[in-house]
Formats: C-alpha cells, structure tokens, sequence
C-alpha cells in the first residue's frame, strides 16, 4: 500500500517520494536524521502515539522521550520563549558505525536521531558515554548537559563484537600454531 500522511511522512523523516503521476519527488519538510529541540515532553509510550496524531501537535518545535527508569529525573523542558522550531545538525560519518556532532552552546539540548531505536547504539558526551532513549515512538533521542562539546554515536553490537574478537583470537593462535609447525619440521629435517 501507498502511505499518503504527510505529516506522518514528515515526522518519520521521507525525504524522497513518489507522486501520483509516478514522478520521484524531494518533500520539503522532513525531520532531518539529527536535530536539536529546546523542548520535550516525558511520557508514557502508549500516551506518545496518542500526542503524535494530534494535529495540534507540533513535532517540529517539541520531541516525546518515552518515560523509563533511567530518565524518571528528567523535568519537561518547555519554555514559551524558546518553543522554536528544531535546528538541524551536521554531522560526520567516520565510518558507518561511528557518527560525530559538534553542539554548540545554542543549540537545543534535547537531540533526535531519526533512525529506529536500538539498544546497539551508544551515546558519548564529550567521550562520556550517556542514555538513549526512545523518542517520538520508535527513533532515539537524548537530552545533553548544557555546553558546547562533541556528540557521538557509535554502532556497538556486544555479540558481534565478542565473537569478532574470538574469530580474531582464534586466528592468531591458529597462525602461531602454524609457524611453530614450520620451525619444528624444518630443525626435524636437519637432523636427518
């Protein structure tokens, strides 16, 4: 089936579409892979869906973290004079597990990264690993100290990354192995 919502289109960041007449088309106004918001509401991850159908709902000026037991201490940012549209974020991509952004001062300290929600991305606060959390449903989002300073994201999956490094493990022993092998046989063919 056809998805025609634009705001849903928006919301979960399309940028490329196709019309009626089957022409590829550039939409104007999804959310960016990163932004910055200056204010975000906790709640409940069935009040979320609920908030995000509202129409009056402005998911440009306003991010929904899903409440859980590592951000109960956070208070709702919601200020009048800064309720602004979000502010899209450069970003570098050091390699496809690994993302940079440099925050500055004013930017919004509440950040969405629109891609789905996995407990195998870590955050890193100026190299000081912090919470992800579900944003808007199904993305990820986290709310940063106030400063300027460097964002990352990496791609840290425990179970590849163990059995990576037993692959790695094992090979070496296993090329030791090989070379004593080779010394042992030729020092045993000298002798004969």
């Amino acid at each position: 089936g056809t998805v025609s919502n634009e705001r849903f289109l928006d919301l979960i960041g399309v940028k490329i579409d196709i019309d009626k007449n089957n022409n590829i088309v550039t939409r104007l106004n999804p959310l960016p892979q990163f932004s910055s918001f200056k204010s975000f509401s906790l709640m409940n991850s069935k009040d979320v869906l609920s908030e995000l159908k509202k129409d009056e709902f402005k998911f440009t000026k306003k991010l929904l973290i899903t409440k859980n037991s590592k951000n109960l201490y956070f208070k709702n940012i919601f200020d009048n004079k800064k309720n602004s549209k979000y502010k899209m974020l450069n970003y570098k991509l050091i390699n496809n597990d690994h993302i940079k952004i440099n925050i500055e001062e004013s930017d919004g300290r509440v950040i969405l990264f629109n891609d789905r929600y996995s407990k195998k991305w870590s955050a890193y606060w100026n190299n000081k690993k912090i919470d992800i959390h579900k944003a808007n449903s199904i993305f990820m989002g986290l709310v940063l100290p106030d400063g300027k300073g460097i964002l990352e994201f990496k791609f840290e999956p425990k179970l590849f990354n163990k059995l990576k490094n037993f692959s790695q493990s094992l090979s070496t022993i296993i090329l030791v192995l090989f070379l004593l092998f080779l010394i042992i046989n030729k020092f045993s063919f000298r002798k004969i």
